[in-house]
């Protein structure tokens, strides 16, 4: 894969984002630099939008939900909708934006969405021509190319809403960072300082959900990461605060509607805990697992006329 380009700051774009924006190009291309902290405030435009983490990590603020994108993931961004990004730690994003004709034929949650290595080195060229780096000859076969590459690309698991209230805010970015955390509302309503009510009010508020029941998809989305990279059912199972695969298999099952194992790379069909192992606590875990998105790519064959 190829090197990518410095950040936008270290290099000088060839249009201010208003103008990119009125191009009649079909799609177009920025990277941005974000520092920890700062916020993108609300705002909107006709061209839909998938903006891809590739360095840190941000919120995703839209009226109706938040969501975390990691580095590697992307999200989609339909055309009009208002939104905001808010950095996790000093970020670089690049974005991809569609003109809404072409927008319309694509059917993409707003969830995480993953970033295979080929989307990734295509928008990094893309990117290039719009920063005077690549030749502009090559554009109608990226778009071509990133077209078929974004219709290919399927969110994969359910989008875990986040919340804004500070106090919900801490309790949600420590079940993120260890899904194995067994505090229940009511400890968290005693470090925090507030009722169990009080704390069990706002997440259905802001989340939509009970706490026990955004505890359970915040550790099923931490072990789908896990799954992908084929760590046996067991360790998934401690990892993510379960004393044996099958309490966790039986969760997961309600949650994603298959056994974990059918999220294992190359996986065709379900298989049965029996299939596991021995009922029992694993080892305690290694190494942290990298947080790595899997998605294929087809190629059409069709190209867009050459401006």
């Amino acid at each position: 894969m190829t090197t990518a380009p410095p950040p936008a700051p270290l290099r000088k774009a060839l249009h201010p984002f208003q103008e990119l924006q009125r191009l009649p190009d079909p799609i177009v291309a920025q990277d941005v630099c974000a520092d920890t902290g700062g916020v993108f405030d609300m705002h909107r435009h006709e061209r839909a939008q998938l903006i891809m983490a590739v360095t840190g990590a941000a919120d995703i603020i839209t009226p109706s939900q938040q969501w975390r994108l990691k580095t590697g993931q992307a999200a989609w961004l339909p055309g009009g909708i208002e939104h905001a990004v808010r950095p996790r730690a000093a970020s670089y994003f690049r974005s991809i934006y569609l003109r809404p004709e072409l927008a319309a034929g694509l059917t993409l949650g707003s969830a995480p969405l993953p970033v295979s290595p080929f989307l990734s080195e295509l928008a990094c060229r893309l990117a290039d021509i719009y920063y005077g780096g690549d030749d502009r000859a090559l554009y109608p076969h990226l778009v071509a190319l990133i077209l078929s590459e974004i219709s290919a690309t399927r969110t994969e698991a359910p989008s875990l809403p986040l919340a804004r209230d500070r106090r919900l805010a801490r309790i949600c970015d420590a079940f993120m960072a260890d899904p194995a955390d067994r505090r229940s509302l009511s400890d968290w309503a005693a470090t925090i300082g507030t009722s169990n009510r009080t704390l069990e009010r706002l997440f259905r508020q802001e989340t939509g959900m009970s706490f026990a029941e955004w505890r359970q998809l915040c550790r099923m989305l931490a072990a789908l990461r896990m799954l992908r990279a084929r760590s046996p059912v067991q360790r998934v199972a401690w990892r993510v605060g379960y004393d044996s695969p099958s309490a966790f298999t039986a969760a997961f099952r309600k949650t994603m509607g298959v056994a974990p194992t059918a999220y294992w790379p190359g996986a065709r069909h379900e298989h049965s805990l029996s299939n596991q192992g021995s009922d029992r606590r694993a080892a305690p875990p290694d190494t942290a697992l990298p947080d790595r998105g899997q998605a294929g790519y087809r190629l059409h064959p069709d190209a867009l006329p050459r401006r």
